[in-house]
């Protein structure tokens, strides 16, 4: 009797204090927090141009996403998954190019590469006859191609535009990397008669690249011939040519792939602690992308060749930098690109959030020849802003059944 009277004592004060809105230091008598799981994407973005200019329209393809350029040329495809993605690049009247592009194994959630592209314009066709020769040139390009009669069974509208091939992965070892790149319309033409391509030497008689080859692409596969010559006497490189593709005369370089590096952008607090309920918010970042060379190029040429005239160096050091834009994608240079990225946050959390730009640094050693015949190499080395990793750190509340904070990835 004593027992019962007992448990009805103390169920009628845990009722009383229901009623009067008294409440338990017990964790358990708080409301659950929303747990929520925040999606996996990674971003590829970045700007196209032409002529150092945005581009709009510009179409973006990979096999996962698509975009569409706006008028400050940028875009931004958001990928589920890591790995390699070849991103191409097309608009109507310019020449189309395809950027390799690597999501790596060790990317974190939210992470993003960045891409800085320059698309160029087709130039005006000429009309070759059947029955005579036509020498089409491009003076301020150095390129002369000559084809003779009999080489086309019609009339035939040809198009010859120089242009910068889409960004490269650089690995480390011996790659082929473009000194002149040229579109040839139309596709897949097969000629006659062997046309005669060539390209001056910028640099003048006092030196000119070694390892040159004629790089032939088709459907993105590329062809590496041994048919390139260079002219002493007439200061020029010459290769044949059977039919139409993409046509590179190209320089086989000793390439090391540096390390990646970061560089700290932004940090970001996003605190619902106390809030049960879970929210989504986007934080806008201002990303780095592009490249550079690292240090004076025409002054290390001066250093180590103090024979060569100025204009010589100045040459030498302009097409340097040609060749290592042909593998990045784009003219050296550096900007911001504003991208917004979602995160959920479950309820009773604190998420913060670190933003860490991706810096490569690779190493490119030249084959320079020269009027004596002998052979030097010289290296420069480019940075490049790959990207941004996120970091982020998790600071759980009292209503979590584990109170430690933790990390994503």
């Amino acid at each position: 009797m004593k027992r019962n009277l007992f448990l009805l004592g103390c169920l009628f004060i845990m009722t009383l204090g229901v009623g009067l809105g008294l409440t338990s230091c017990n964790s358990d008598d708080d409301p659950d927090p929303e747990i929520v799981t925040d999606n996996v994407a990674y971003y590829i973005a970045g700007e196209v141009l032409n002529n150092g200019k945005p581009l709009e329209g510009v179409k973006v393809n990979t096999t996962a996403a698509e975009a569409t350029t706006g008028a400050d040329g940028t875009f931004e495809l958001e990928l589920s998954g890591k790995g390699d993605y070849p991103v191409t690049f097309s608009k109507d009247g310019y020449v189309t190019v395809t950027s390799e592009v690597t999501i790596k194994s060790d990317a974190k959630n939210k992470a993003s590469v960045l891409i800085k592209q320059e698309l160029t314009k087709k130039r005006n066709p000429v009309t070759v006859k059947p029955n005579e020769d036509t020498d089409i040139s491009d003076d301020e390009e150095g390129i002369d191609l000559l084809i003779p009669a009999g080489a086309v069974d019609k009339n035939t509208d040809i198009t010859m535009t120089p242009f910068i091939p889409g960004a490269n992965k650089i690995t480390t070892g011996v790659i082929s990397a473009g000194l002149m790149a040229l579109n040839m319309d139309p596709d897949g033409l097969v000629f006659g008669k062997p046309v005669t391509l060539t390209l001056k030497n910028p640099m003048g008689k006092d030196v000119h690249f070694g390892n040159m080859k004629h790089v032939v692409e088709t459907d993105g596969i590329r062809r590496e011939l041994d048919n390139v010559t260079y002219d002493n006497e007439n200061n020029y490189y010459k290769a044949t040519l059977a039919g139409f593709s993409d046509h590179i005369f190209a320089i086989n370089i000793n390439a090391t792939a540096g390390g990646t590096s970061t560089e700290s952008l932004s940090s970001k607090v996003i605190d619902n602690l106390g809030n049960s309920s879970a929210k989504s918010e986007s934080v806008t970042v201002a990303q780095k992308y592009g490249w550079e060379m690292n240090g004076d190029v025409k002054g290390a040429l001066k250093s180590k060749y103090p024979s060569l005239t100025d204009a010589t160096v100045d040459a030498l050091a302009a097409n340097i930098t040609k060749v290592v834009s042909s593998l990045m994608g784009s003219a050296p240079g550096t900007g911001n690109l504003n991208l917004t990225i979602p995160f959920n946050i479950s309820g009773d959390t604190k998420l913060t959030v670190e933003f860490l730009a991706q810096i490569e640094t690779d190493t490119f050693s030249f084959p320079l020849i020269f009027v004596d015949g002998g052979l030097e190499w010289f290296d420069v080395s480019a940075k490049r802003y790959m990207g941004t990793q996120v970091n982020t750190v998790y600071q759980y509340g009292g209503t979590h059944t584990d109170h430690s904070g933790g990390s994503g990835s």
